[in-house]
């Protein structure tokens, strides 16, 4: 399985702070080393769990990784979860 092509998200929060089209940001943002070293971070708020998500119709009960077999994966950039899906349940994937 791999990914065919980047997807990019355009005017990123970050990037809008950095520009001071924004004064704070509020988002599911991932503190990295690189970003606490562009911007100022808050105490994180509100920790969470990775999820996914899909069509409903590839939904399996329980969940299995196979759902992922034949399908396209779409990865935010810039974010950790592509070493996530490497360093996880997801050792099959190519990104």
């Amino acid at each position: 399985m791999s990914v065919n092509r980047p997807l990019f998200f355009e005017n990123t929060i970050i990037s809008n702070i950095e520009k001071h089209e924004a004064d704070i940001g509020i988002a599911s943002i991932t503190i990295t080393l690189d970003r606490s070293q562009r911007i100022n971070f808050s105490i994180s708020y509100l920790p969470s769990d990775v999820q996914y998500l899909a069509l409903k119709k590839w939904a399996t009960v329980p969940f299995s990784e196979d759902v992922f077999d034949g399908k396209k994966i779409g990865i935010q950039v810039g974010t950790i979860f592509d070493r996530i899906l490497k360093t996880q349940v997801f050792l099959m994937l190519k990104l």
